[in-house]
């Protein structure tokens, strides 16, 4: 039996503080596949959003898609100088 592993990263710096990442990944054996998608923005030097959301599901057929789980984070950075 032959693994096939596919998988995708897509890149957009809206500018050199804002910046969104995207990762798609899908593989023949366990017929899952998760989506990941991430924000950063450096709205300030120092100060920093950040937020992400996660998809992974199991996909047995055509054109059955079982969702598994779903991920959620924001965090709020600060650095502290003095």
């Amino acid at each position: 039996m032959n693994i096939h592993q596919i998988s995708a990263n897509f890149i957009v710096n809206f500018s050199p503080d804002m910046q969104l990442y995207n990762q798609v990944q899908y593989d023949n054996i366990s017929q899952k596949f998760a989506l990941s998608v991430r924000y950063r923005w450096e709205y300030e030097p120092g100060q920093e959003l950040f937020a992400s959301i996660g998809q992974s599901a199991v996909i047995p057929g055509e054109p059955t898609f079982v969702p598994q789980s779903t991920q959620a984070t924001i965090r709020l950075g600060h650095t502290f100088r003095f």
